[in-house]
């Protein structure tokens, strides 16, 4: 007999993720271990940085900060040079207008936005040529792990710039899973946002499935949001996961990228409560 718990502690999101990796390898080979962290120096000071990810054939910017956009320009041709052999392109997005401008301006390309119920919006961004030449020259350091004490920088311009937009980080995490004596056969995890619930993960054994197990774990995150007076749900999804079982539960699609990974399109889906 199939038995769900909440699992706040997080003391299944190992096996969780295990039972996504399982079904994804069906489908593409993850590497995620090429990521780094660029610093842009002059005469010892750190002008800006970019610290990146690489995931299913994309390196995507997970935080950045430059002090003006020949800097950013200089980051974006060292970030390009760096994966140029091994990505379909570099992905960013934002949720700050003027931060999409000075990308666009640094060479990156329009991939469009999304305009959420609570009234904010994200702007996405892809760059998938090599960036024009700064006009100034930096000092340029790459690196797997942290370089201080440019890091320790880098962590303060991203707090500051996050206190200035109003850019708010998870408030709590709602997981759940499902038991069948005592194996953990499903299990979805989810970040809290102030207006939003994000779901990070979903996935059923493959042995377990057609017996209403992802559903019945969607609609404990759906009953969690409202019971929280969230305003929507998000959650990405690709080809091969389950974008036509997500729109049975009244998601929709947002924004498409094509090519993550390679031959697959993924897919911000949406649930407005």
């Amino acid at each position: 007999m199939i038995e769900y718990h909440n699992d706040y502690e997080g003391i299944h999101t190992e096996s969780v993720m295990h039972l996504l990796r399982s079904h994804n390898a069906q489908y593409w080979t993850a590497d995620d271990t090429k990521g780094v962290t660029l610093y842009a120096c002059k005469d010892g000071a750190l002008l800006g940085a970019m610290r990146l990810n690489y995931f299913w054939d994309w390196a995507s910017i997970a935080a950045l900060y430059y002090q003006d956009r020949d800097v950013l320009r200089a980051l974006a041709r060292e970030a390009w040079q760096h994966y140029a052999e091994s990505v379909v392109g570099i992905k960013f997005f934002t949720f700050t207008a003027s931060r999409y401008a000075d990308v666009l301006a640094a060479g990156f390309t329009d991939q469009g936005s999304i305009r959420y119920p609570d009234q904010t919006q994200t702007f996405y961004a892809d760059l998938d040529k090599e960036a024009e030449r700064p006009v100034n020259r930096y000092e340029m350091i790459c690196s797997h792990t942290p370089v201080e004490p440019y890091e320790t920088a880098f962590e303060s311009k991203i707090n500051q710039f996050k206190m200035e937009h109003g850019i708010t980080g998870k408030i709590a995490a709602f997981n759940r899973v499902a038991l069948d004596g005592g194996q953990v056969v499903g299990g979805i995890t989810c970040e809290r946002y102030e207006t939003s619930l994000y779901v990070s993960r979903l996935a059923v054994d493959k042995k377990y499935r057609r017996k209403a197990i992802g559903s019945t774990l969607m609609q404990s995150a759906i009953d969690y949001a409202q019971a929280n007076n969230l305003a929507y749900i998000e959650l990405g999804t690709t080809d091969f996961q389950g974008q036509a079982f997500y729109e049975t539960l009244g998601f929709e699609v947002k924004h498409v990228r094509k090519d993550n990974p390679r031959g697959y399109a993924s897919y911000t889906m949406i649930k407005t409560l």
